[in-house]
């Protein structure tokens, strides 16, 4: 009764507008304050860190998404961040049926509005690659970003990503959120089977002396090449992971939601004692800001053992992967799975 109340004499703009009126008042999240609670997942100085975040889980940002970038920067001294600034929301392959252009200086961050903000910071870098652009910002960036356009596979070794995550120091800051790009680099380079569209593509853009060019890229296979399969609780019982929920480690929100999903016991036991393992090594640390979940995650280590586990997989259950790519090669599997694709940021 009291929600049909609600929905009818408080449509949904008018709660937006009544919730983010009061975030201004009573979730105020100031540069001082968000600096103070990321100091506590103990960053080291000078460390790369990219990230990723669910700005609304901060309340009302005082400065708005300079407040993340500013109280990272406090934080971490010498830090250099690293973003994500992708011109698509949808799939590569998409985005480029419809022959676009990218200009670095103009084209915006379809990856979130902290994204696009990074790149248009004073003293930030970003990348000419066509597709898969990204921003840095800090003594590094010019490592992390300078002829990562010349990269054919979208996270391979020289891309800003391949570059970031062979640093011994760097580190992945999830903002109450477990979504980030940086899974396609464990996909890369766990070679997984059938991750590429067949042949390359062409995608425009500038060189670096600002001259008009193309660039032959390889593109990501849509959704398929996301799920991993597990070992179910019987013999011949198989479950099908979204990869981000099987690699990286969750708010407790969507860990619950996980934990639902999953059909198999052995599968969410083996997923959670993996997650145990790495916040007892500190390879994972955890702080809360008011209602906000923020996870820092050690790069190397956490990705050698995340794409050991995957290669594992991927031998072990072999005939299944190519199974299921000769029945639906650009679809998720019609079997059990945690959660719905959503076909993004491929």
């Amino acid at each position: 009764m009291l929600d049909r109340v609600r929905r009818r004499y408080f449509p949904k703009g008018i709660r937006r507008v009544a919730r983010r009126q009061l975030a201004r008042v009573f979730r105020r999240t100031s540069r001082k304050a968000l600096a103070h609670a990321l100091r506590g997942l103990g960053i080291e100085d000078g460390a790369p860190v990219c990230v990723h975040s669910m700005l609304s889980a901060l309340g009302h940002l005082v400065d708005g998404p300079q407040t993340v970038i500013g109280a990272v920067q406090d934080a971490v001294p010498n830090v250099t961040i690293m973003m994500p600034t992708f011109p698509f929301g949808g799939t590569c392959e998409e985005y480029l049926a419809g022959d676009p252009f990218y200009d670095r200086a103009a084209t915006r961050s379809a990856s979130g509005l902290l994204t696009d903000t990074l790149w248009r910071t004073a003293g930030a870098q970003r990348s000419l690659h066509p597709t898969h652009s990204c921003a840095a910002l800090g003594p590094d960036a010019a490592l992390l970003i300078d002829g990562s356009e010349h990269v054919q596979t979208p996270f391979g070794d020289d891309s800003t990503y391949g570059r970031f995550a062979a640093r011994e120091d760097a580190e992945l800051l999830l903002i109450h959120t477990n979504n980030t790009s940086l899974v396609h680099r464990f996909q890369e380079v766990a070679n997984t089977p059938h991750l590429f569209l067949e042949g390359m593509r062409t995608a425009r853009g500038l060189d670096a002396t600002g001259n008009e060019t193309t660039y032959e890229v390889r593109v990501h296979r849509p959704l398929q090449p996301l799920y991993v399969i597990l070992q179910g609780d019987e013999r011949d019982d198989r479950e099908h992971v979204w990869l981000p929920d099987y690699c990286l480690p969750a708010p407790t929100y969507n860990k619950k939601r996980i934990a639902t999903n999953l059909h198999s016991r052995r599968a969410r036991d083996e997923l959670f004692a993996r997650q145990d393992e790495f916040e007892k090594d500190e390879v994972v640390r955890k702080v809360r800001y008011r209602g906000a979940e923020i996870i820092a995650v050690g790069v190397l280590p956490f990705m050698n053992r995340i794409c050991n586990d995957l290669r594992q997989s991927y031998s072990q259950f072999a005939h299944e992967y190519e199974e299921l790519h000769r029945e639906a090669p650009r679809s998720p599997p019609s079997r059990t799975r945690t959660s719905v694709a959503t076909g993004k940021r491929f």
